[in-house]
């Protein structure tokens, strides 16, 4: 997938579309806002494999945060 890409797909349950920013390190990943707070919990989940796979770099807070997502709390 090299730098520049774009690509729509589906990842959980979720239509995305897919930008690589930088081959192999980062990407962008845009999804519609109902599925925002969805998919930052299964990417969290899917980097919380006991250390098999590499974690996402923000927590579920953060992650929340960043996207905008209001956690009424």
């Amino acid at each position: 997938f090299p730098t520049g890409a774009l690509a729509q797909s589906h990842i959980a349950k979720a239509s995305a579309t897919v930008l690589c920013l930088y081959a192999g390190i980062q990407y962008e990943i845009t999804v519609r806002r109902s599925f925002a707070d969805y998919l930052a919990r299964w990417l969290c989940a899917a980097g919380a494999d006991g250390g098999r796979a590499r974690r996402p770099f923000l927590k579920l807070q953060e992650m929340q945060y960043f996207l905008g997502i209001d956690t009424g709390g």
